[in-house]
This record gives C-alpha cells, structure tokens and sequence, in this order.
C-alpha cells in the first residue's frame, strides 16, 4: 500500500497523468485512492474487492468499478 501510494504521488505529481486505472489488491487500491482525493484526479478500480471503497473511504475522485464484497456476499446469500 506504501509503494502504491508514492508511485501514485509520482505519477500524479512528476508524470502528470490525469488518471490511475487499477491498483490489484484492496489495500493499494484504497491507498492510491486516498492519493487520488487529495490531489483531485482521478482512480478507477476495477479489481479489488473491499466494500469500503463504495463506502466509507469513498471520494469524489474514485470509482470503484465491478463488485465488492457485500455485493458479492448479499447476492451469494440470497441465491443460496
């Protein structure tokens, strides 16, 4: 998560991109995300699985693409 956070700073800062599409794991991808809301660009996830990303570390500069886990808990649940 420490290293996604600074390559995401630099890439940001340093390369100028205006937009970070994937991180892999939840923990990068919430890293990065963080990242992305202070420096107001854009992150878009679309592989990890943690619902705080729709929920609780939510920003206005991050969006968070497929599933997350109480998608995926709630629709395995009520299929079962």
């Amino acid at each position: 998560a420490d290293i996604a956070a600074t390559m995401a700073g630099r890439w940001y800062d340093n390369d100028k991109v205006d937009m970070i599409l994937g991180a892999g794991a939840s923990s990068s991808s919430i890293a990065i995300a963080r990242v992305a809301g202070d420096k107001k660009r854009v992150f878009i996830a679309p592989d990890p699985a943690s619902s705080d990303l729709t929920g609780k570390l939510c920003t206005p500069y991050s969006i968070h693409w497929v599933y997350d886990t109480a998608a995926l808990a709630n629709g395995t649940g009520s299929a079962v």
